[in-house]
């Protein structure tokens, strides 16, 4: 199952040590609607999986995916967020997290999963450790793109919250270091990442192939 790492995201409020075992909390305030949903479609599917032992379940959970597509995917979200950095459509570097990782990787690992029975029942975080905004954003620039490194102060985003509301999505995790524990992707699954370097520029040539 392709899950993502935005299950085990919101779990409990100022947790810095996320692992497989953790789960979003649903019902917390202010979980956005793809957390809330990735989260209870991958709980159904592992219900669904107690209730029919035939069944041989294994999540794969990444963050924000990029690298290079086949055929014309630019209506793909990953597309569409690799467009806003790359562009500086997203003007500013919110002081928030996430992991990247690149669809290669991320399709290696489901093939992993089918040869390797030590996954059966388990979740795998597959992403790198996570970056700030702003270093994401520098990442761009460093590989000739535009990209957000104003990072504004919390209280800026919190007060602009009340009149944004999609801002609002962010503050559980506003300002929060945390941290992925790879270690099972990496011994069960061999995750050995592509440099992120690699994945944006590769991303950058495909977009460019498209034009």
């Amino acid at each position: 199952l392709t899950s993502s790492a935005a299950t085990v995201w919101m779990g409990v409020p100022g947790d810095e040590d996320l692992d497989e075992t953790k789960w979003t909390d649903v019902n917390r305030e202010n979980v956005p609607p793809y957390q809330k949903g990735k989260t209870l479609g991958e709980k159904a599917a592992w219900d669904f999986a107690k209730n029919n032992e035939e069944i041989q379940l294994t999540s794969i959970l990444p963050q924000l995916v990029f690298g290079p597509g086949i055929g014309d995917h630019l209506d793909a979200t990953s597309m569409k967020m690799f467009n806003m950095i790359a562009k500086k459509e997203m003007p500013v570097a919110p002081k928030m997290k996430a992991g990247l990782v690149d669809v290669r990787d991320v399709a290696k690992m489901h093939i992993a999963a089918l040869e390797n029975d030590e996954s059966v029942g388990r979740r795998f975080i597959v992403c790198s450790q996570p970056y700030w905004f702003k270093e994401i954003g520098q990442k761009f620039i460093d590989l000739g793109y535009n990209g957000p490194t104003f990072e504004p102060p919390n209280f800026l985003i919190k007060l602009l919250s009340n009149v944004d509301k999609t801002l609002k999505n962010i503050l559980p995790v506003l300002g929060l270091d945390f941290r992925f524990d790879l270690e099972p992707s990496k011994k069960i699954l061999g995750y050995k990442p592509i440099p992120i370097d690699k994945t944006i520029s590769d991303q950058g040539e495909y977009l460019r192939s498209l034009e």
